[in-house]
């Protein structure tokens, strides 16, 4: 929270829905008003729009590299990288270097090298 209380997710909350902020079938971390299958806690993180379905996270696999952006208001440690070789057990992957590629439209862009092969995902720790 900051000097005015407020966490970064909640002024998020209010800069996108408005009055309608403190209602939890809305706004919640857990609430999914846009129906595009992605809870307003990863929209935040991830810095996607909670009131547009078209809008979601960007992540992406390719050749090895996993590249993703996260809201500029959030802390590296709000996303975790997991890889899995059978897509049943995951684990943290500490095999993994990463780097900032570049600060744009409120959102830090990741880029991380994953090194051996293996399936990856993102755990998103919520507001």
């Amino acid at each position: 929270a900051d000097d005015d209380g407020q966490s970064g997710f909640d002024r998020w909350l209010e800069r996108h829905f408005g009055e309608q902020a403190s209602d939890p079938s809305i706004a919640a971390a857990t609430s999914d008003p846009d129906g595009d299958g992605v809870i307003n806690g990863m929209e935040y993180v991830l810095n996607s729009d909670p009131k547009d379905g078209a809008s979601v996270p960007s992540i992406e696999i390719r050749e090895g590299v996993l590249t993703y952006r996260r809201n500029d208001q959030t802390d590296a440690t709000d996303v975790l990288i997991e890889t899995s070789t059978d897509l049943e057990e995951w684990k943290l992957f500490d095999g993994v270097t990463s780097e900032l590629l570049s600060i744009q439209d409120g959102s830090i862009i990741i880029e991380a090298r994953i090194v051996a092969p293996a399936f990856a995902r993102l755990r998103v720790r919520l507001p």
